[in-house]
């Protein structure tokens, strides 16, 4: 029995950090944790924690992190402060080992205010850890994360060590609970201060558990280059104010900074809807500023530095990594502080072709703590869990020399009840057969939540030979001729397609076993439109991975035939 009882989910983030800590099986949702020195908002909701150090002039001593920064002290030159940090983890940069440094300090020092604050010891047998990392990382950023996490003395898991998730995926899991009951394609845009981030993700039958189909990001665009493009903006607006320059140039620009960021929580809302907003600035040791932006200002802003092109290609690239059309998207969920701005909705409303349902496009109520929250919910989703890894699947359709990126089917650990059919869509087959019939090749393996950033270990396969003709020209006339005599019309398929899709389905036992499936429609459908499954029907081809199963021969004139052949040994000759 895994004994961890409570899991611990961190938003570590470039610019906002938050923690969010759940028990195990609870059905509410998990505790944001309220940080030294933070207010709560309207909601009762504790403020993030501002990821900044102030550090003495010799960069050794901790003076103060987040929120007990003191504004005043920032300019004095006994001390050091440090902000845009984690940009730079296990990048090439030079500054990229002073990051690493201040990261852990940062860490650990949230860990010192967990600690302080919780009644029990943080036991890995009592607690657990997982954070989220941005989609672009790499595998070395990732774990150079989870190295720094655990050197901060977060609890971890003492076979896994610190799980990780990327951020848009553990967006998505805070706001599974408040869809229907049914599967859908989401994007998933986690716009933040300093990373954007895509998925792609399919979620089962139950609504929950998404499997990743594809995910983009680009690690340096974020919220806070919004700040440093209005700063520019504003400082060369000062200037030419006839304000001394000299006067100007002495005074610290984290100043203006602030005054910035205040003002660009209004500037979203007023530019949405109006083709200017009247900007009041107050730089402390300068002046003030009464300044008229116009939207088409702000736009040439960005055009120069290339904010909207980016962020459509980050989308476009998630979902071409996916493997799917836009078409297939049927939600969309943007999170993150800088989700908010105006122009984020258009670009995704645009590119997922959801223009004529902007109602599907959802801009998160919680954009700044989803992450935190998400995390926290995917390592404490059930009651009690017993150990078992995960299982992974690959596959190719007929004819495909590229294996399908792999898809975590089972999570680790299991559920404390029998699972709903889980479905996953394997492609579609664009034509009949006659007589040579379509393969499926399927592995099979364990490995945790984390497989993806490791090297891909060849398991059990799985191959399915099937006749798919049901279609075929050649069947469908004389079909159609006997169910007109017969004054079946309603049998008369008009709308033909000569279309097959292919499905993977699955169910877990509470005792840990898994059941697997092929069932292939051969009609054009989606997995959102799909009636309730039989799991006993004799349409379904069982899938054995690692035993030999065979299947007869059945139908011909409007059903599929089909055998299936499973081995376990990669050396093993392939029939």
């Amino acid at each position: 029995m895994n004994e961890t009882r409570k899991v611990i989910g961190i938003d570590f983030g470039s610019s906002q950090s938050s923690i969010a800590i759940m028990d195990i099986g609870a059905s509410s949702p998990p505790n944001l944790f309220s940080f030294q020195g933070s207010k709560r908002n309207d909601n009762g909701i504790p403020e993030q924690m501002p990821t900044v150090l102030l550090l003495d002039k010799n960069d050794d001593h901790v003076i103060a992190i987040g929120n007990q920064v003191d504004e005043s002290e920032k300019n004095c030159p006994d001390n050091k402060y440090v902000s845009d940090f984690k940009r730079l983890l296990g990048t090439d940069n030079q500054e990229a080992k002073d990051a690493s440094r201040y990261a852990e300090i940062f860490l650990a020092e949230l860990m010192k205010q967990v600690k302080s604050t919780e009644s029990s010891s943080l036991t890995p047998t009592k607690y657990a850890t997982c954070i989220a990392y941005p989609a672009a990382w790499n595998e070395s950023q990732v774990a150079l994360l989870k190295s720094l996490v655990e050197q901060a003395g977060f609890p971890k898991d003492p076979r896994r060590g610190v799980y990780v998730l990327p951020e848009p995926v553990a967006a998505l899991r805070s706001h599974l609970i408040h869809y229907d009951n049914k599967p859908e394609t989401i994007l998933v845009l986690d716009f933040g201060g300093g990373t954007l981030d895509v998925c792609i993700v399919e979620t089962d039958i139950g609504g929950t558990d998404p499997i990743v189909l594809g995910i983009a990001g680009d690690a340096a665009l974020g919220g806070r280059d919004f700040d440093l493009l209005l700063i520019d903006y504003f400082e060369k607006v000062f200037k030419d104010k006839h304000l001394d320059y000299k006067t100007l140039a002495d005074q610290p620009r984290h100043d203006l900074d602030k005054a910035i960021r205040e003002v660009k929580e209004h500037l979203s809302d007023n530019l949405k809807n109006n083709d200017e907003y009247c900007v009041s600035l107050i730089w402390p040791g300068v002046g003030k500023l009464k300044h008229s932006l116009s939207k088409v200002d702000f736009e040439n802003l960005m055009k120069d530095k290339g904010i909207r092109e980016r962020i459509r290609t980050c989308v476009k690239n998630g979902i071409a990594d996916s493997g799917i059309s836009p078409k297939e998207i049927t939600r969309a969920i943007l999170t993150g502080g800088s989700s908010l701005w105006y122009f984020v909705k258009e670009i995704v409303l645009k590119e997922c072709n959801l223009e004529k349902t902007p109602d599907k496009v959802v801009i998160s109520e919680t954009p700044f703590t989803d992450v935190a929250i998400g995390c926290a919910m995917s390592k404490a989703r059930t009651k009690e869990t017993t150990e078992r890894e995960g299982l992974w699947v690959r596959w190719r359709l007929d004819g495909q020399d590229e294996w399908q990126r792999p898809r975590n089917i089972l999570r680790c650990g299991r559920s404390s009840e029998d699972s709903e059919i889980r479905i996953q869509s394997l492609g579609k087959i664009e034509h009949s057969r006659f007589w040579k019939p379509f393969r499926i090749e399927f592995s099979f393996w364990e490995g945790d939540e984390e497989w993806h950033q490791q090297p891909y270990r060849d398991g059990k396969h799985a191959v399915v030979d099937f006749h798919a003709r049901s279609n075929h020209p050649l069947l469908k006339r004389p079909r159609d001729i006997f169910n007109a005599a017969m004054g079946r019309l309603d049998r008369i398929d008009r709308d033909f397609k000569d279309v097959y899709e292919c499905f993977l389905l699955c169910r877990e036992f509470h005792s840990g076993g898994a059941v697997f499936k092929l069932e292939i429609r051969d009609r054009k459908a989606s997995t959102s439109e799909l009636p309730e499954v039989s799991w006993d029907s004799p349409d379904l081809i069982d899938i054995e991975p690692g035993k030999l199963s065979r299947k007869g021969w059945f139908g011909f004139f409007g059903e599929k035939t089909r055998k299936s052949v499973v081995w376990d040994e990669p050396s093993q000759k392939r029939p």
